[in-house]
């Protein structure tokens, strides 16, 4: 299990905004997600106003990839 995280304790509010995933956002990032790492079957994204967390099942190899991934 892999984890990306951004919080409100090392991110400020307009760093995380950028990071905010609507219910639709979330869909399309696990959409192309699955289809680029065809590797990954399961990914969870929990999206507040404090935090956002992507945990995903997968090697370790692929968490930089998934980082820049969620930078696009």
């Amino acid at each position: 299990m892999n984890i990306i995280s951004i919080s409100h304790k090392k991110a400020g509010l307009e760093e995380r905004s950028r990071f905010a995933f609507s219910d639709e956002d979330k869909k399309e990032f696990r959409r192309q997600l699955f289809e680029i790492f065809p590797e990954i079957r399961e990914c969870v994204i929990l999206s507040t106003c404090n935090r956002c967390e992507i945990f995903w099942n997968g090697d370790d190899e692929n968490v930089k990839e998934v980082e820049k991934f969620l930078c696009r």
